[in-house]
């Protein structure tokens, strides 16, 4: 699985690969989740592909960034000690039939974009 090493509170931009697995048009948006859940309130995003609406043409592939920071707040975090990993993953839902079924597919691709 690709990955990025960041220190908290720096800023970093990463890319998602969206690929419409479906032989029609795919429209909907992303949820994501954040593992550990004690990390979820130390995880900030900028800006994300999630937050709009996405629309992908049949086998379409696209490259979305997310940026992010983890609030410099989760090293002083007991919850937080000797966890040193945050897994950031999302969940396509079409925009009017609930959770797509298989009809696209979002993985992190291997380089992240510097600020």
């Amino acid at each position: 699985t690709p990955s990025v090493r960041i220190r908290a509170g720096e800023v970093a931009t990463i890319l998602y690969r969206i690929t419409n697995l479906a032989d029609r048009e795919t429209r909907g948006t992303a949820a994501y989740n954040v593992t550990p859940d004690q990390a979820a309130g130390h995880f900030n995003k900028l800006a994300c592909f999630c937050f709009t609406e996405q629309t992908l043409k049949p086998r379409e592939v696209i490259e979305a960034p997310v940026t992010f920071f983890v609030d410099p707040s989760a090293d002083d975090d007991k919850n937080m000690r000797g966890r040193d990993t945050i897994t950031l993953s999302y969940t396509f839902f079409t925009a009017d039939k609930g959770p797509a079924r298989t009809s696209a597919l979002a993985e992190p691709t291997a380089r992240p974009i510097q600020n």
